[in-house]
C-alpha cells in the first residue's frame, strides 16, 4: 500500500510570473519578422524560376533547363 505525498503548497505558487503587458508582447507575432520572411522566400522562388528559364543546360544544345526537362 503506497502513500502518495502531495507537494506542500506555498504562496509563491499562486503568483503570476508575467504581467499582462509582457504576456501580450510575448504572444504577439512581430509583423516585420513575418513580412521579411515572406519577402526572402519570394525572392528565392523568383531567382529559382529565373534560373530555370534563362540558364542554358550544359548538354542540351543551348536549351534552357526548363526546355530540357519539359522535353523528357
Amino acid at each position: 500500500m503506497a502513500i502518495e505525498m502531495k507537494p506542500k503548497s506555498t504562496n509563491h505558487d499562486k503568483i503570476e510570473l508575467r504581467s499582462p503587458k509582457v504576456r501580450r508582447t510575448i504572444g504577439k507575432i512581430p509583423s516585420s519578422l513575418v513580412w521579411s520572411g515572406f519577402v526572402v522566400f519570394l525572392v528565392i522562388m523568383i531567382i529559382l524560376i529565373l534560373v530555370l528559364l534563362l540558364v542554358p543546360f550544359p548538354y542540351g544544345d543551348g536549351k534552357t533547363l526548363l526546355n530540357h526537362f519539359m522535353s523528357l
